[in-house]
């Protein structure tokens, strides 16, 4: 059985203006996706307009695991509250597939 991968060749997010040029950040998109390394690609609003240039630099694909609020605060890692907003997912579920994007805004 063959797969056909599709290469994204923008980033979509809700409010691109909260990324500024020259900073590395971290996104997560619901989904397995596939992004070109080292790779100036467009950065997307969400009516797809191109708005800046980023880089990627790494692509993490994982389930997604859920903490309660006492645990997150305990690792420092964010409540579901704020992963819904870095995830720009309206409502992360336990074990969603979940596709990282580390990269940097150049434009």
């Amino acid at each position: 059985m063959s797969q056909h991968l599709k290469f994204n060749w923008g980033l979509k997010v809700k409010d691109p203006l909260k990324f500024e040029k020259g900073k590395h950040y971290w996104i997560a998109k619901g989904g397995y996706r596939v992004f070109p390394m080292s790779t100036v690609i467009d950065l997307l609003d969400s009516n797809r307009k191109i708005v800046g240039k980023i880089i990627v630099k790494k692509v993490e694909v994982k389930f997604l695991e859920l903490m309660d609020q006492t645990d997150a605060d305990r690792c420092g890692a964010p409540s579901p509250s704020q992963l819904a907003y870095l995830l720009e997912l309206d409502y992360p579920t336990e074990g969603q597939l979940v596709t990282f994007v580390y990269f940097e805004r150049i434009e």
